[in-house]
This record gives C-alpha cells, structure tokens and sequence, in this order.
C-alpha cells in the first residue's frame, strides 16, 4: 500500500473514532487532578453519556488505561489483560449501565501518575475511549495534619469542644481520628463527601476542663488506610471561675490611684492661683511694689525735666559767692538753703525777679 493509501484509513481510523465525540454525543466527566497518599486508596468520580442510549450493565464493558499507551491497561474484566503493577488493585464501583464509570484504587504507589483515561465498548455496536477526559494523580508520601477547631480559651467547670477534621480520598477506609486526653472525654465522628473526590471524617471532643488542664495540651491522632499517621496539637488554656478578680482588684487600684494622684493636683493648682491672686490684690504686696518701682522708672519726660532744673537751681546756689564775712556767709548760706529747700518753686521765681 503507497503512502496515500495509508493516510486514507487513518483518516477513517480518526473519523471513526472521534466522529461522534465532535457531533455531541460522546461526553465524560472525570475529575482531572487529585492528591492521594501512598499505600492509601482513591476513588476517582466518572460519569459518561453515549447516543446509545440506556443499555444493560451486562452488554457493556468498562476499561481504564494510560493516555499515552491505550494498550496499557489499568482495568479490566479481564484480569489476565491487566498490568501486572495494577492487578488486584483496580475496580469499577459504578453501575455501568446508569453511566457511571467511578475506578477506585487501592494501595497507591508513588509512581502511580497517570494519566487515566475511561473507555467504554458495547460489543458488536461501538466503542470509545475518552481520551481528552483523563485523570492525573499528585502522590504524597507524608500525609497532611488533621485539622483543630476550637474556642481561644476554656472556662473551668464548663464544657468545651474541640473538633478534629482531616480530608481524604479513600471513603472505603476513611482515616480513624483518635484523642489523647485526660479523664473520659465523649467523642462523636461523621463521615461526609466533599467534592471533586474529596471525603471529610470528623470527630468531636467535648469534656469538663479543671484547674489542672490550664495550659495542657490536645493531640488529635489521624491513621491512614495503609499505616501512614500524622497528628496535630492544641495547647488549652483554661479559665478560672474565680479568676476576675485577679483582673479586677488591679484595674480599680490603678484608677483609684489615677483618681488620687488627679485631685491632689488639682487641689495644688487650685491654691497656687489663689495665692497668686491675694499678691496681685493686695497693695503692700510684692506685686504693688513692684509696680509702682517700675512706674518710678517710666516717668514722663516732663517730670524729668523739671526736677533736673530744681537741682540746678540747687546748685547755683551753693556756688554762688556773696561778699561778708565767713560767719556771715556761712549764716547767711544755711537760712538761705533752708529756705530754698523749703519754698515752692513759684515763689522762688518771684522772689528772684
């Protein structure tokens, strides 16, 4: 056969393959990342439609393989067409016949990628792998930690609750969530499905805490289907039913404190402005004579001037010379600057004119 000839029936090959998944009719639905653990289970959610349309569960068979290798297979019911790595490990839980291809695997390999593709084939009529519908794997080999919920603190004699959660993939065999507590605590667990293949176990502490398990600790244990664990821990911090009043007594005796130290202040400010006002009333106070010794200081320009010319006037006389005798001079000097001292200024000037 020439290369033309080969090229026309792989694009029959092609056509009749995906023909119908362009018309519409062919769809899956599967889930296309998911984290799961090593030696733990997953399921993975598959749903599909086909345009033949509901046909037995027993006319229809449900293969999974590789992306890459469709030869590969990862499933089969046939055990014997199976890889050797996946035998015992792989089934359909789906009913088939009501569209639904989910695949769980057990005891998880870290190399246990994929991607995983679903084919579906109905003897003697059609078949089909969708193979733009595959699912992917992210394998951990350290688990996660459980996760705590929980009030800040716990009040002495009073019940508290902690809850304890921590999601997986294996529904079949769900991780067991345990406790490490004192006393006998109640437990209550549930089971519950997320989405995109995602399953949540609870479980819920609840006891009395005392005195005793102030600043103690809560350790949520989790075990995993296959022997991994992993655990979280809560530190607890309890409350005393008398405890206030060490908070309490030293906020009233800071703000009394406060309030003392305030008045007594206020008090001295108080006496301190009276006092300043007596001083500024009174006029042999310290503030009166101050103010008039600065008014002594400021005085006008015409008092300056007159009292310059009385002491001149003082003056001339005491250096005038008058014809007599010293005894007479020195008599007629005295009276004269009594005289002087003690005449108003207006009759001296008549005088001397």
């Amino acid at each position: 056969m020439d290369e033309y000839g080969r090229l026309f029936l792989y694009g029959l090959f092609l056509k009749a393959l995906i023909g119908p998944a362009l018309s519409g009719e062919w769809r899956a639905k599967v889930v296309n990342t998911m984290n799961v653990l090593t030696s733990s289970c997953v399921v993975v959610p598959c749903t599909f439609y086909h345009p033949e349309g509901e046909i037995s569960k027993t006319r229809m068979r449900g293969i999974w393989h590789y992306q890459d290798d469709w030869e590969k297979i990862v499933y089969n019911e046939e055990s014997t067409q199976i890889e050797p790595n996946f035998r015992g490990r792989t089934k359909i839980v789906g009913d088939l016949g009501h569209d639904n291809c989910t695949l769980v695997i057990e005891g998880l390999k870290n190399h246990d990628n994929g991607p995983y593709c679903f084919r579906v084939e109905i003897p003697q009529k059609d078949k089909f792998s969708f193979v733009g519908n595959c699912v992917t794997f992210k394998v951990y080999d350290i688990p996660s930690k459980p996760q705590l919920k929980s009030h800040v603190s716990a009040t002495e004699g009073a019940p508290y609750v902690v809850t304890c959660f921590m999601d997986h993939t294996c529904p079949s065999h769900p991780p067991e969530l345990t406790w490490s507590s004192k006393g006998d605590p109640k437990q209550t667990a549930q089971h519950e499905e997320l989405d995109n293949g995602k399953w949540r176990v609870t479980s819920t502490l609840i006891f009395i805490p005392t005195e005793d398990d102030d600043h103690s600790e809560l350790t949520c244990h989790a075990k995993f289907y296959g022997g991994l664990k992993s655990s979280e821990t809560l530190k607890v911090f309890v409350k005393r039913q008398g405890s206030l009043s060490y908070i309490i007594i030293p906020v009233v005796a800071v703000l009394a404190t406060v309030v003392l130290f305030g008045g007594v202040c206020f008090a001295m400010r108080r006496k301190y402005m009276k006092r300043i006002q007596e001083l500024q009333s009174d006029d042999n106070g310290i503030w009166s004579r101050m103010s008039r010794m600065s008014r002594r200081f400021r005085r006008s320009p015409h008092e300056a001037s007159h009292g310059e010319i009385s002491r001149q006037s003082v003056w001339s006389r005491f250096s005038r010379r008058p014809r007599g005798n010293a005894t007479e001079l020195n008599a007629g000097y005295k009276l004269k600057i009594i005289s002087t001292l003690h005449m108003p200024a207006y009759m001296e000037t008549s005088r001397t004119t």
